[in-house]
């Protein structure tokens, strides 16, 4: 496995030299004469390293010159031969091909400092699942998936924590350097052992599709709240009450109880029947006391706030569900309205309904 690894990572330095070139004519708009000067260094570099890569994979390993035994740890420094470039082989390449597009995004890094800085975040996922126990066991390709999936957020996670505010964090495309590290931090897994190449791509690029999804998903309910008018000392709360009501209207949705234009529209609207109920249900406290107005005001502010995450411009609907429909939902979509005006109706019902009393005497209700 490991000099599958070596070859793979070989030809990924051959090929990222053909990429600079191609790279240096789409981006002479973009790229400065020090970065251009700065990939001329690091093509050095990567050939050198293309170099003593090829030698690892072809000849023995020889032992270091010097003294042994009684005599080890004399003359260090002198005798004994150079150490192999610490990290993650190819890693820098890739992160340079990913970062050089939108290196004119940061004007506080140069493009080296922003190279080390992602590489860094990078490295501390790969030690963390590098002894990963499920990684080392046989396993299904679901599992492998899962796995790939969870080390892609914790990597970009960990480079989002530290670089959310800057604006080539969501631009640039890190799927190859991703790629490379998943190679290096799963090398050897039993799990891996039969998952193809262009498979095991597949399932880094998904994992970064989810993880922007999900940034995306949760900017757009905290730009919802923001706006929406409620009071200042209710939006996090209110926040907090939609992310969850989302997650569990992913599960608990009553699939299958409205009627909609085709079958996969219903679905959606099932989502958000469960989705907006759940809300409610936790944040009457904010509806009550976050929203001046009464009724009038709460129904309004409910219908407002769900238009907006289901706008197809920033829709927050889960992609499995939108993925299938001829065209999403529309701008200002009629059926939150009308279905806000449901829920608060079945819940004025619900509050003028007599309670039933404990009859006592251990027979029930």
């Amino acid at each position: 496995m490991e000099s599958l690894l070596l070859a793979a990572q070989a030809q990924y330095a051959q090929l990222g030299q053909q990429q600079y070139a191609q790279l240096y004519q789409a981006q002479q708009s973009l790229v400065t004469p020090d970065m251009q000067a700065q990939l001329a260094m690091v093509a050095a570099q990567q050939q050198a390293q293309l170099a003593q890569m090829q030698g690892v994979a072809g000849m023995p390993q020889m032992a270091p010159q010097g003294g042994g035994g009684k005599d080890k740890g004399k003359g260090k420094g002198k005798d004994q031969a150079p150490a192999a470039e610490a990290g993650i082989p190819g890693l820098t390449e890739a992160l340079m091909e990913s970062l050089v597009p939108v290196a004119h995004l940061d004007n506080d890094w140069d493009i080296d400092e922003m190279v080390k800085r992602v590489h860094n975040y990078f490295s501390k996922a790969a030690k963390k699942f590098e002894d990963n126990e499920a990684a080392a066991a046989r396993g299904s390709s679901v599992q492998a998936q899962s796995l790939i999936e969870e080390f892609v957020s914790t990597a970009l996670g960990g480079v989002g924590q530290a670089c959310h505010e800057k604006a080539w964090f969501t631009e640039a495309d890190f799927s190859g350097a991703l790629m490379v590290t998943a190679m290096y931090t799963f090398r050897g897994g039993k799990l891996f052992s039969r998952t193809l190449g262009p498979v095991l791509k597949r399932y880094v690029d998904d994992g970064v599709f989810r993880y922007r999804e999900e940034e995306r998903i949760q900017k757009a309910m905290w730009d919802a709240i923001s706006i929406s008018g409620l009071n200042e000392s209710y939006q996090k709360r209110a926040a907090k009450h939609i992310q969850i009501a989302y997650d569990e209207a992913h599960m608990a949705a009553p699939y299958g109880s409205t009627t909609a234009s085709s079958p996969e529209m219903g679905l959606v609207q099932d989502f958000v029947k469960s989705w907006m109920t759940e809300f409610v249900n936790r944040s009457w406290d904010v509806l009550e006391n976050g929203v001046v107005g009464g009724k009038d005001e709460q129904f309004a502010f409910l219908t407002t706030l769900f238009q907006y995450l289901t706008d197809p411009d920033r829709s927050c609907l889960p992609h499995d569900l939108t993925a299938q429909l001829e065209s999403p939902p529309p701008e200002s979509w009629g059926f939150i309205g009308e279905l806000a005006m449901k829920i608060f109706t079945d819940m004025e019902e619900a509050a003028e309904r007599p309670k039933k009393k404990w009859k006592g005497g251990g027979k029930g209700w």
